[in-house]
């Protein structure tokens, strides 16, 4: 027992410090990994926000057409639970529109897109995002 020389702290001390590393690795991961799973959900609500204002861009645009009430040019607000579109209409052809949507969710995401609508083939085409 006497004859060990400090042979003890020195191996502790280096132990110590490798479980130290591999905790902070490990907590480093699951950091990274929590972020990156918010980031998805995000783009998720995003996505969906998309999704539904274009639906609902296109209702609106034939219930227009269809009352008569449709102008060459608006612009309007659509909320959502996630968060807001604001979107302008502007009419090409008598056919065919140009809109263009500004997203952004409600922790702050922005997207910014433009497309056209055909009302003949009752589909968008030529999306453009900026």
């Amino acid at each position: 027992m006497k004859n060990d020389k400090g042979f003890i702290l020195p191996t502790t001390i280096a132990i110590s410090l490798l479980f130290f590393a591999v905790f902070t690795h490990q907590l480093d991961l699951y950091l990274t990994e929590k972020r990156f799973y918010k980031e998805v959900e995000e783009q998720y609500h995003l996505e969906m926000i998309i999704s539904m204002a274009v639906n609902d861009i296109i209702e609106e645009i034939e219930s227009k057409i269809v009352e008569g009430s449709l102008t060459s040019a608006y612009s309007a607000w659509l909320y959502y639970p996630n968060g807001k579109v604001r979107y302008q209409v502007a009419e090409q052809t008598l056919e065919r529109f140009a809109i263009t949507m500004y997203c952004e969710t409600s922790n702050g995401r922005k997207y910014n897109a433009k497309y056209l609508y055909d009302y003949t083939e009752k589909k968008p085409s030529l999306w453009i995002r900026f």
